[in-house]
């Protein structure tokens, strides 16, 4: 009989094991859901705490961690607890409670046995593992979703490559400005995005990166497209993964080098115009003596003597000399423009109807709603048309149509380099022509630069120079083939007055 219970006993003992191990399992198994949060996996938990005790019908559970209490259906709070802490890095972080909701053996001062003690300690300490770990994965989550929120909001491309120029990450604005997809920019390598003249200078720049710790650089960048753009480059060494690779935050820099070359362009012809000042004033010297005695040889000279006609050819090539020196001092000097607040739109209509008429060229004219009133000398504004519509009459020696647009413009900080921020007169002249040559862009508002037979090359200069006079400028945009633009911008008048 003795025998027969004490097999009973450890049967007993046995199925008692197996279900604190199967508690284990299952809540195990809870814990590497990783579809879960923590609250989920804590609600699901508490709930399985009660099937690994010897009488879970009686028995309740809590679960207390970040302020929240997450219990079973049957919770409530009796005489008859046993509770554990959960520790996360050596610190109290929550507590697990489980009760019995009625005293289940007259015997005992406790009604928890020895192992169910045990159990609740193993299910504390899993659960401080699995919340450092789920917290840890968490905060690692935030930092990445931080990291990459910067990484690609970022208003300059960001490349990270291995020391081989390998890419290993790209941003977002880095596949953008150069028009590759992300798929495409990780398969190649830094050598396929610089310029082929820049290309070999890759791998020195990395040893400079590695003696500096830091390096900054200008280069030239190549889209997809095969064009190519000026960049300035940071770079320096990171850790990434196990490995060292190099990070670079590149800015592009095409506004900044066309605002300096302006810059240069603008200087360049501020201290030829002093030049050319001093030069036409020394011409215009000579000049005055020269038509005051060829007026005397006339004088004195009987009308029909054969010497007339030469001198008068020669007063005629005086005139024209005397027109060019005068070109020169309105190309140095703007003239000193005499300014008048005036209806810009009839101004440019007269202008442009006049020049154009009798030509195979026409002319489409628009015009922005309350196109606003400027202050110019009329005189040197027609000047100024008048040369932008001739040069686009020849342009067009079989005719074609000149588009003319003028409409208000607001211009802000550093959008146009010659220019203060304020209200603007935008006019464009757009001719169908074939167009300047690229190497010809840059020198077409010098002095003396003409493509032309008989052209005297001051033009163009000369409307550069009264534009700037006026506190305006005026730009040149062109495709060969295709024809050219040029745009005025002339200040807006503060009043009608």
């Amino acid at each position: 009989m003795k025998r027969h219970d004490g097999i009973e006993k450890t049967k007993r003992e046995l199925q008692e094991r197996v279900k604190e191990l199967n508690c284990l399992y299952h809540i195990s198994e809870i814990m590497d859901k990783r579809e879960l949060d923590i609250h989920d996996t804590l609600e699901s938990v508490v709930k399985l705490i009660p099937e690994g005790l010897q009488y879970p019908e009686f028995a309740c559970a809590s679960i207390i961690f970040d302020n929240k209490n997450f219990k079973t259906d049957n919770f409530c709070k009796t005489e008859w607890r046993l509770s554990a802490d959960i520790v996360m890095k050596d610190i109290k972080a929550g507590v697990i409670d489980v009760y019995y909701v009625q005293n289940i053996s007259e015997d005992y001062e406790s009604p928890f046995l020895q192992e169910e003690r045990k159990l609740i300690n193993a299910v504390a300490d899993r659960l401080g593992t699995y919340l450092e770990r789920k917290i840890t994965e968490e905060e690692l989550r935030n930092s990445e979703k931080k990291f990459r929120d910067i990484f690609n909001n970022s208003a300059d491309s960001i490349f990270i490559h291995d020391l081989k120029g390998n890419m290993l990450e790209v941003n977002d604005v880095a596949c953008e400005r150069l028009g590759y997809c992300r798929e495409e920019m990780l398969k190649l390598s830094v050598l396929d995005i610089d310029s082929p003249d820049t290309a070999h200078l890759a791998f020195k720049r990395i040893r400079k990166i590695k003696k500096y710790g830091e390096y900054t650089f200008e280069a030239v960048h190549r889209r997809k497209d095969g064009s190519v753009f000026p960049v300035e480059v940071n770079s320096r060494f990171i850790e990434y993964g196990n490995d060292t690779a190099v990070l670079s935050i590149v800015r592009d820099i095409s506004e900044r080098k066309k605002m300096e070359e302006e810059m240069n362009k603008a200087q360049k012809l501020e201290s030829l115009g002093t030049l050319a000042a001093g030069i036409a004033h020394d011409f215009n010297n000579l000049f005055m003596a020269l038509f005051g005695n060829i007026s005397l040889a006339k004088m004195k000279l009987p009308p029909n003597h054969p010497a007339i006609e030469s001198l008068n050819s020669a007063e005629t090539a005086m005139d024209r000399a005397s027109n060019l020196s005068n070109k020169l001092l309105t190309f140095s000097r703007g003239g000193e423009p005499v300014k008048k607040v005036l209806n810009v739109e009839e101004l440019v209509r007269e202008c442009v109807d006049f020049d154009l008429s009798g030509s195979n060229v026409k002319a489409e004219i628009e015009k922005g709603d309350d196109l606003w009133k400027a202050e110019v000398d009329k005189s040197q504004f027609q000047q100024v048309i008048t040369g932008i519509v001739v040069n686009a009459k020849d342009a067009m020696p079989e005719g074609g149509t000149l588009k003319v647009k003028m409409e208000n413009a607001q211009i802000k900080a550093n959008f146009v380099a010659e220019l203060e921020r304020g209200n603007y007169i935008k006019i464009s002249f757009s001719d169908e022509g074939k167009g300047i040559e690229r190497e010809n862009l840059d020198k077409i508002f010098d002095p003396f630069f003409t493509t032309k037979n008989l052209g005297s090359g001051l033009g163009l200069s000369t409307a550069y120079s009264i534009m700037k006079k006026h506190q305006g400028c005026i730009k040149v945009k062109s495709e060969v083939g295709k024809g050219s633009t040029f745009i005025l911008y002339l200040p807006a008048a503060d009043s009608d007055d």
